[in-house]
């Protein structure tokens, strides 16, 4: 099972709310932008024109050659102006007095004349073949404040284009920014929220694969502590609740186990001794504590599978023929069936299944060898063959303790693991004094 998806639904959702609410944010900051900026750049426009007009003539527009030079000079100093023109009214109508630039009839009939006469305006037109154009309108007064005539300016064709379009490119930019900045910010925040979440799992994850910790930590006053907490409580009651049946289930299996030796008095107590040998053996390995119990009480339940063996082929006197002898085979499977339904630990199951497996792969049920072999059931094969030896079998008297030693000597390397056969050796001589 995994829950890295869960991590990315995170990413993907605060990343797409953060993307789109940038979106709509930046578009609006650009409309706003270029609304504004289009304002101001008419007001601009509109005090230039008439900052030309009083530079001109303030008495209004007789020297037209002096006023053409000067109209010039302006156009010369501000590139943005394509067309500079002065129209005034003659006999009633509108008619060019003079224009510096390449356009002509730029003074439209839209144009809203009376105001113009009064006071300056400027606006925005389409004009065919240069798109968007400024345009700025000041009427120019004589000494007597009578309007003589019109002051126009007119920027280049495309001006306003390459000045929005400026304008939508620093926009653009600060959003690529802003779409980094989400970008990494919903990465961080995916890690955050993530992390309790993955805490949690893994502590799960651990409590189910038979870890030693049985409890969740999640030091959290939202509703992950309080998950944590319920958590924790139902925990500890399905530990206790499992510790009790698993109790009762070992004690039924211990009875089982010694109704079973009970009836081949050959095998009486032959568990018992198997699983004290494995004790000191993990002792000498320094295996951990819990790991240690966890060997004894599996090892007084290695051969729980002979319950499915008949009787009869348990106690013969004699030499099993090959059917015989495949049945017999068959026990640590049938072991491992009867606890699968209790025992949650792979590694217990495996010391059952695999406690006939030889080093060097000619064991049974499935022909693993060395470290394939589970370690628990490397230890329970070299205690089992040292016991099954030494008592009295239906087939052959006890060997001594010396006679079986050195059969797992002989047998080191290839039935057994030569690491455990020397510790137990010093098991046997250090603390059973043989």
């Amino acid at each position: 099972m995994e829950i890295k998806s869960f991590k990315f639904k995170i990413f993907l959702t605060s990343f797409a709310i953060l993307l789109i609410s940038g979106a709509v944010v930046f578009y609006l900051f650009y409309r706003f932008t270029v609304f504004y900026s289009i304002s101001h750049l008419k007001e601009n426009y509109k005090k230039i024109s008439q900052s030309i007009t009083f530079m001109i003539n303030p008495y209004g527009i007789s020297d037209k050659k002096e006023i053409s030079r000067k109209l010039r000079e302006v156009k010369e100093m501000l590139p943005s102006i394509s067309d500079i023109f002065i129209v005034k009214k003659e006999a009633g109508a509108l008619k060019y007095y003079l224009h510096i630039g390449e356009n002509r009839n730029l003074f439209t009939s839209d144009i809203d004349f009376p105001l113009s006469f009064l006071i300056p305006i400027s606006e925005v037109k389409k004009v065919s073949g240069k798109g968007l154009v400024l345009s700025s309108y000041t009427p120019i007064k004589d000494r007597n404040g009578e309007t003589v005539g019109i002051l126009g300016i007119e920027t280049k064709g495309g001006f306003l284009k390459e000045f929005v379009g400026d304008i939508r490119k620093n926009i653009f930019l600060i959003f690529l920014v802003w779409l980094s900045i989400s970008f990494t910010g919903s990465a961080i925040a995916s890690e955050i929220f993530y992390s309790p979440v993955k805490r949690f799992y893994l502590k799960i994850k651990s409590i189910y694969e038979g870890g030693k910790e049985k409890k969740v930590n999640i030091e959290s006053k939202d509703e992950f502590g309080e998950i944590a907490y319920f958590f924790n409580k139902i925990i500890s009651h399905l530990l206790s609740t499992k510790k009790l049946l698993q109790d009762y289930f070992y004690k039924t299996l211990h009875t089982l186990v010694r109704v079973m030796e009970e009836k081949d008095p050959y095998t009486k107590g032959h568990s018992e001794r198997v699983a004290k040998y494995c004790e000191r053996i993990a002792l000498r390995l320094k295996m951990p504590e819990e790991k240690v119990r966890l060997l004894k009480e599996i090892a007084m339940l290695h051969d729980i599978g002979k319950i499915g063996i008949p009787e009869g082929i348990l106690n013969k006197k004699g030499t099993l023929d090959e059917k015989e002898w495949e049945i017999v085979k068959k026990h640590p499977v049938i072991g491992e069936k009867i606890l699968r339904e209790v025992f949650l630990n792979k590694e217990l199951l495996e010391a059952i299944r695999h406690h006939h497996e030889h080093y060097d792969g000619k064991g049974y049920p499935d022909g693993l060898k060395k470290e394939e072999i589970n370690l628990m059931a490397q230890i329970i094969s070299v205690a089992d063959a040292y016991d099954a030896m030494t008592s009295q079998r239906p087939y052959r008297g006890p060997f001594t303790k010396q006679q079986a030693i050195e059969e797992l000597l002989k047998k080191k390397g290839t039935q057994f693991n030569p690491k455990i056969v020397d510790i137990f050796i010093k098991v046997l001589k250090e603390e059973y004094k043989v």
